[in-house]
């Protein structure tokens, strides 16, 4: 399950009912991932508005269902299919959901560094991680020895009884870069929040996400008031619906 938290203005009421609400859920659920809205602010600029700043929270979640949903149904060099997914996942307790983009030399290995250290998260110590799975995404420049060399990375900071399921995508459209999606289960009773990156396209081959297609409405009113949050921003830690640009 993937949670959002109020943001620390909504106080009263609506704080209650979440922190109530996520107490009955966590007995129901193998694997909880909770997003703190507070946290969206530390990549917004201070002349966010309210409407906007629930934008944001939205976009996040739907990264965290899409980003879950594309390791298992993105075919792949490495698979990560929905048996790997319930293995993982299954009775996970608290998780984190986290993607990480690498360029150049040692793209892999650096897609994994900037996954554990993103702006939105604290540290992870993966000391007590009992699964992680790392999906990475690359070009044909991608190779066998980057990904085993993040891959032993990630494997050195785990406990050495952490079980690790690789998945290799290939996409042309990343060449010199690297994308990897991390989700570690395993983290303890207190979740941890998820944090998500746009995948990085060139931007002659446009790819329309899902989402947008199956809800139009939605993604062009999303869309118009980009210009206004972000303008021209390319900064990797911005989350996907303020990085797209009106065609």
């Amino acid at each position: 399950a993937i949670v959002p938290m109020p943001f620390a203005f909504e106080v009263g009421r609506r704080q209650k009912n979440a922190r109530e609400g996520l107490a009955k859920l966590r007995p129901f659920t193998d694997t909880l991932i909770t997003i703190p809205n507070d946290r969206l602010l530390k990549i917004a600029r201070p002349d966010l508005t309210l409407d906007m700043a629930f934008r944001l929270a939205d976009d996040v979640l739907r990264q965290g269902i899409q980003g879950i949903t594309e390791l298992i149904t993105q075919p792949g060099l490495i698979n990560v299919d929905f048996s790997h997914i319930r293995k993982i996942m299954q009775n996970g307790g608290g998780a984190l959901l986290s993607i990480g983009v690498g360029e150049g030399e040692g793209k892999a290995r650096k897609a994994i560094e900037y996954a554990l250290h993103h702006p939105l998260i604290e540290s992870i110590n993966l000391e007590n991680a009992t699964g992680i799975i790392a999906n990475f995404t690359g070009g044909s420049d991608l190779t066998f020895f980057e990904v085993m060399d993040a891959l032993n990375e990630l494997q050195g900071r785990t406990n050495g009884q952490a079980e690790i399921v690789p998945g290799v995508i290939s996409d042309e459209r990343m060449h010199d870069r690297t994308q990897v999606i991390l989700v570690i289960t395993g983290l303890g009773g207190t979740t941890m929040p998820v944090t998500l990156q746009p995948r990085i396209v060139q931007a002659q081959t446009p790819i329309v996400p899902a989402t947008e297609r199956l809800i139009p409405v939605a993604a062009a009113q999303a869309r118009e008031t980009v210009d206004a949050v972000v303008g021209a921003s390319n900064d990797l830690d911005l989350p996907a619906f303020m990085r797209r640009r009106v065609r």
